[in-house]
Formats: C-alpha cells, sequence, structure tokens
C-alpha cells in the first residue's frame, strides 16, 4: 500500500448505505501521501464527511469535473489490505456498503464528522416576540435561543417528544434559523497535553540568574526547560512540586504554557515477561490437543468443532493452542460472548499470558477501547480477547480464532452490517492460513451440519475434569405447587428447601432469571388491556424500585397507569416476574442471607460488576 504521485486518483468508500465507491482528485499538498487503507475528509454533497481509500488510480475518463480531497487525518494506513479484502468480502455477503463495512472494523469515535448547527436569525427573534408560530416551532426556537449551534441531534434530546422535525426544517426554510456546517473533531485518537516551554524573548542571562537566585525549585524547572520543552505531568516527575514554580515562572515572563496535540499511545513491554504455567491434561484433552496441535504446525487453514460437555476443560485447550501459537511467533483472537466477557475471563487470560493480552469490549470507553485496539495495531499484544468485533482485530500473522460458546446469538449483529463473527473469522482464518476453533457444550445445528459435510473436523470431550458429576437437575411444575400446596412463592418448595441447606453450610446460591424488572406486564382483568411500548408494540415491564414501566428493547418508559386507558377500570394486574421481584422474595424468604442481584439495571456503572464479584470471594 505505497503512496503514489504517479496515480492522482483516488476512490473511496464511506458508511452510508450506498454501494458504489467514489472517485475524488488529490490535490498537489496531498500529492504522494494518499496511500489505500487512509482516511480522509471529503466534500459530500453539502456536507464534508469521512471516507476511506480502498484504491488509488491513474485514470478518469468520464465527462464530470471530480472533487479534491480537503483533508488528510492520518500519516499512514488504519486499515491493512487483509481487513480491507475480509470487509469487501463482508460487504458484498452481508448486502452493505463497503464503507459501512470498513466502519465496523475501527473503534467507535474515531472518525471526525461534520454537523448542521443551528443559530436564530433576527426574523427568528421577532417572530418569537410575536408568539405568530405553532407549538413545536416556538419550543425550537427557545431551545435554539438558550443553546446557540444547537444540532438536530441536541434538539432532539433536549425537547424529547416534543420535538419536530418538519418544524425544524420549515423553520430554516422560512429564514427563522440558519445553519452552519462545523466540523466535530475525535478526540479518541489524540490528547492534549499541557506544556511548558521557555519564551522566546528572555532577558540577559545576568538578569534571568538575579529572578531566580531565591528560588531554588523554579532554577531547577528553569533548567529542565533549557533542554526542551516538556508536558506538565512528565515535569512533575523531574521535580517534584512544580506546579508552583512554574506559576512564578509565568509571572516572571521567563516561561508559556500551551496545549499541545500528541497522538494517544500505550507502551507494553513484554520481553521479559515469562508466560505462567500449564494445567495437567486430562487423557481425553491430550487426545484431542495431539489433534489441534498437528494443524497448528502444518500452519493450514482448518476449522475444528470442539464438543465439549461443562467443565470438561475446553479453555485449558484454548489457552494451550493460543500459547503454541505464540511460541511460532503468530498472533491469536478469543472471541467469548459479550455476557461471558466478566473480569474472572480477563484475570485468566492476564495470568498465563500477562500483558500481551489486549481486551475489546462493549463495557470500555471509546479512548480506553482506542487505546487496546492501539495496542493491536503496532504490534505490543499478541493476543485479542473480546467479544464480536474482536474478528477485526488488526493483527498480522495471524495464527489461530478461537469462538466459545460458539452457539451464542450474540456474535450475530443486529445492526449494520448485520455481520456473523463466526462465519466471518472462518472466512479471514482462510486467507490467513490460520486455525478456527469453535467451542460449546450445546453447538449450533449449522456447525453440528458442518462437520457432516466435512467442512469442519468434530472433537469431542466427554467427561469432566476429575470425573465430577453433572449437576442434578429437577424440573418442577408450578402449577402443581399453587394446587396441590398452596405454594404462591415464585420459589418452588424443593427449591426453597435446597437453599436453607446451603446457607445452612455456608455456601452459595445463584439464582438465574433471564428477564429483569418486577412485573413481564401490567393489564387490565376486565377488559384485557395490555400496557405496550409505543415504538415497539411489545409488552412494557414494570420496575417496581423506580414505580415506572420500561420497554427493553429500545428504553422507552411510561408512568405506572392509575387505571385503564381502555375501559376505565381501577383494577389494574401485574403477570410474570423479573429479576427485581426475585431479589425482593428472596430477602422475605431468607432475611439473614446477604442478597444481591445482578443485571443490567445493576451494572450500569463500569465497576459495578468488579466490586460484586469480589463482595462475592470475600
Amino acid at each position: 500500500m505505497k503512496p503514489s504521485s504517479e496515480k492522482p486518483y483516488a476512490e473511496i468508500a464511506f458508511n452510508l448505505p450506498i454501494k458504489e465507491v467514489f472517485t475524488y482528485k488529490i490535490p498537489p499538498e496531498f500529492a504522494g501521501k494518499v496511500q489505500v487503507g487512509m482516511r480522509v475528509f471529503v466534500p459530500f454533497g453539502r456536507r464534508r464527511i469521512t471516507g476511506y481509500v480502498v484504491a488509488l488510480t491513474a485514470k478518469w475518463d468520464k465527462d464530470i469535473k471530480l472533487k479534491s480531497i480537503s483533508d488528510l487525518p492520518d500519516t499512514k494506513p488504519v486499515v491493512g489490505e487483509e481487513i480491507l479484502a475480509l470487509t469487501k468480502w463482508l460487504s458484498s455477503y452481508y448486502q452493505c456498503a463497503w464503507g459501512e463495512a470498513i466502519r465496523a472494523a475501527l473503534p467507535a469515535g474515531f472518525d471526525d464528522e461534520s454537523r448542521e448547527e443551528f443559530s436564530l436569525t433576527a426574523m427568528g427573534a421577532d417572530a418569537l416576540l410575536k408568539g405568530s408560530l405553532s407549538k413545536s416551532a416556538t419550543l425550537l426556537l427557545y431551545f435554539i435561543g438558550e443553546h446557540p449551534k444547537a444540532t438536530s441531534k441536541q434538539c432532539q434530546k433536549g425537547l424529547d417528544k416534543k420535538f419536530s422535525a418538519h418544524s425544524l426544517a420549515n423553520l430554516k426554510q422560512d429564514g427563522l434559523l440558519v445553519s452552519t456546517e462545523a466540523i466535530h473533531k475525535s478526540t479518541v485518537g489524540y490528547q492534549f497535553l499541557k506544556t511548558a516551554r521557555l519564551k522566546p524573548d528572555l532577558p540577559k542571562p545576568e538578569e534571568i540568574e538575579k529572578l531566580l537566585k531565591r528560588s531554588p525549585k523554579q532554577k531547577q524547572v528553569y533548567d529542565q526547560l533549557i533542554k526542551g520543552e516538556v508536558n506538565t505531568a512528565d515535569l512533575e516527575k523531574h521535580v517534584k512540586g512544580s506546579a508552583a514554580a512554574l506559576r512564578s515562572l509565568k509571572d516572571k515572563g521567563l516561561v508559556e504554557t500551551f496545549s499541545k496535540k500528541v497522538e494517544r499511545t500505550s507502551h507494553v513491554d513484554t520481553s521479559n515477561q515469562p508466560i505462567g504455567p500449564s494445567l495437567k491434561f486430562t487423557p481425553e484433552q491430550k487426545k484431542v490437543f495431539v489433534e489441534l496441535d498437528a494443524a497448528i504446525q502444518e500452519s493450514q487453514f482448518q476449522t475444528f468443532l470442539l464438543h465439549g460437555v461443562t467443565g470438561s476443560g475446553k479453555t485449558e485447550l484454548y489457552i494451550r493452542c493460543i500459547q503454541r501459537i505464540l511460541e511460532q511467533g503468530k498472533t491469536a483472537i478469543m472471541m467469548v460472548p459479550e455476557i461471558s466477557l466478566t473480569p474472572q475471563t480477563v484475570e485468566r487470560f492476564r495470568q498465563r499470558f500477562g500483558d500481551r493480552v489486549a481486551i475489546l469490549h462493549s463495557g470500555l470507553s471509546q479512548k480506553e477501547r482506542f487505546i487496546e485496539w492501539k495496542k493491536i495495531y503496532d504490534k505490543q499484544v499478541s493476543i485479542a480477547v473480546g467479544a464480536r468485533s474482536a474478528v477485526f482485530a488488526p493483527f498480522e500473522n495471524l495464527g489461530i480464532i478461537v469462538i466459545d460458546e460458539e452457539h451464542d446469538g450474540s456474535y450475530k449483529q443486529d445492526s449494520t452490517p448485520r455481520y456473523h463473527a463466526r462465519d466471518t473469522a472462518v472466512i479471514r482464518a482462510r486467507s490467513q492460513n490460520a486455525v478456527v476453533l469453535l467451542g460449546s457444550a450445546t453447538p449450533s445445528l449449522e456447525s453440528i451440519h458442518n462437520t457432516q459435510l466435512d467442512k469442519y473436523k468434530y472433537l469431542s470431550l466427554e467427561k469432566r475434569v476429575g470425573d465430577r458429576m453433572l449437576p442434578i437437575v429437577s424440573l418442577v411444575d408450578m402449577r402443581k405447587e399453587r394446587k396441590e400446596f398452596k405454594n404462591f412463592s415464585i420459589l418452588s418448595g424443593q427449591l426453597i428447601a435446597a437453599i436453607r441447606d446451603r446457607l445452612s453450610r455456608k455456601e452459595q446460591i445463584f439464582l438465574f432469571l433471564n428477564r429483569r424488572g418486577t412485573a413481564r406486564f401490567v393489564y387490565c382483568p376486565d377488559c384485557g388491556y395490555v400496557v405496550e411500548c409505543n415504538h415497539c408494540s411489545v409488552t412494557l415491564t414494570f420496575h417496581g424500585s423506580e414505580d415506572r414501566l420500561l420497554c427493553h428493547y429500545c428504553n422507552f418508559t411510561a408512568r405506572m397507569p392509575g387505571h385503564c386507558v381502555e375501559c376505565q377500570s381501577e383494577v389494574i394486574r401485574f403477570s410474570g416476574f423479573g429479576t427485581q421481584k426475585l431479589e425482593e422474595e428472596t430477602i422475605k424468604l431468607f432475611p439473614k442471607a446477604k442478597v444481591t442481584r445482578l443485571d443490567r439495571d445493576t451494572t450500569q456503572s463500569k465497576s459495578a460488576f468488579a466490586n460484586m464479584h469480589r463482595d462475592m470471594h470475600s
């Protein structure tokens, strides 16, 4: 992907639902600098947006005047040739734009954005005083008057249901609002550091010596700055308590401070980090590993389906295969469902491989995610552990892709591009002559079918490590519990007795329920009316702690009605239950037990899950 001044045109793909790529002229100031895989900022219609260079060309023979590239935010490609080829396949197979596929392969918040900002005109201010406009238009003018340069999205967020896109367009058309284009620069890839340097017009040396004679700390800072400009954080490392001295030097006119834009980096040194000790294999694990190791040594593309019961030691096999890949000087991707990417999963890989691991998942902020991505891009780490998006980790010399719980539905993206990470991983591994290892206790029907077609090789682990028993499962009919035993609790009598037994032994209990909230839905017993979401047409779930109804699909909220909105009946009933109700019931039944609820409502902060996990082990 070398730049070429002989190819004055660039083909650019956009993160828009448009299949075609667009040709732009490379202006003289960027000649020889534009490379395939770089991001560019270009005019597109009335806007300026980020695009991705997918090819350079020497010819343009159509009678159409080309626009020129406006800006070049990168000094080197952010998308390699291999990822570019993968995203092209993905756009064709999943019927999306190439630019949309490329965008999915990059960290969130990475691109600069063009925003339309609205301001009030004199006519608009006049119309607001007269009060002759519709309610929605008046609200928009008030909001924009109080928030100059507000975007459409900010208006929508501020006015909520009272926002009208139609009114906004009419106000602009009638000249009551004026819009300007503003470029919102992403700060994900860089940061601003407060930096200090000596002023260019310094007094004579004898005058400086006189100014610093009674201030040894200021003299230390001044001597440090003679060597060159330095950011204030590094200055503090060299001279403790430098902040006050720096302020005094500024007052004396010797020093100036400014903000310096620098690229975000994260230095990782793994040269002296040994790989942690391995666990001993069972005979069954050893047999499976021999087959996997043979494929790894041959460096040929092969997909394996590892069907292993819970607790059979699949994770140790994954880790040992990755270790073998690292010994060959190659890299590895370990994919797990988002729900399984817990602190203990991450900790297990960190214990074995130290800082050779980058973590990619949605729980990280955009800046944290970028830093992890940058570690991979800069070849500072050899392993990426993550959810669906980890399939795009910018590794070179990829040796293995491991997909744990391959049957899990979260590997399928439900927004554009609607790719399946498992299938995308197989395509990527094929192009790299890498091994794919799919693991599950309950493999998907597609994967089982592929083993029957000899596309995948079937491996199995039928015994648990240490020949431990599988859990004893009892199926209890709760209708019978209510009818025969008059037990109207959420928990069956058998389960309540089992919990009491475990608590008496000072053991811990997990109660799993795949539904949040207090009640699954709210209905009227007289007319049968059920409260539904205005947007999704699904029943709203009642959350007792907030006394509100919530849609678990789009997060729409509504107040709990005091009566039926259809027949005006005052009787409102609750049906079903969720984790919140289960927590209340458990506390009522076992008041002396320490009960913690773990769901999306209680783990909204980044540290919440880690804190609960720590409390469970304390």
